[in-house]
């Protein structure tokens, strides 16, 4: 029999995509032009390094985990597109603050994970990545504020 807080969290994963996928038209207008103008990809960094780290987090409770890994699995893929987009599109100046921001996200998340497993026992772990989740997810949804600034 399937639990009704699967069937909620697949209902929940299928919103998130879906908030994923917000995105899709404004990319689509860039493709068009050929040009990234001022868009600002810094979101998309702050979703692309949270993501990361809720996978982490979903990988260490294999029996719960598998809603959370799938979700932000796609929302890593989708994030990842978006940044390559804003690569093709846009400036020289841009596409290195873009490609510098990235490599801060995977250096960052491999620390992360080296402590991680280094430094916590296994009933500690998911703890530790969960409190560094819920901080970088209102990161993640505060960085659109930076689109504001420049």
């Amino acid at each position: 029999m399937v639990k009704p807080d699967f069937v909620v969290g697949i209902l929940g994963n299928f919103i998130s995509i879906l908030s994923f996928t917000s995105p899709i038209a404004q990319f689509r207008q860039i493709v068009k032009k050929k040009s990234a103008e001022n868009y600002n990809g810094t979101p998309y960094v702050a979703t692309l390094l949270s993501c990361s780290l809720w996978i982490l987090y979903g990988l260490l409770d294999p029996d719960d985990g598998l809603l959370i890994v799938t979700v932000n699995a796609a929302g890593v893929t989708m994030q990842a597109l978006y940044l390559i987009i804003l690569f093709v599109y846009s400036s020289k100046e841009k596409r290195v603050k873009y490609f510098g921001f990235v490599i801060l996200d995977i250096v960052f998340f491999g620390m992360v994970v080296a402590f991680t497993l280094v430094a916590f026992k296994e009933g500690s772990r998911r703890t530790f990545t969960g409190a560094l989740c819920a901080t970088f997810t209102t990161m993640m949804y505060a960085a659109p504020l930076a689109a504001l600034v420049g």
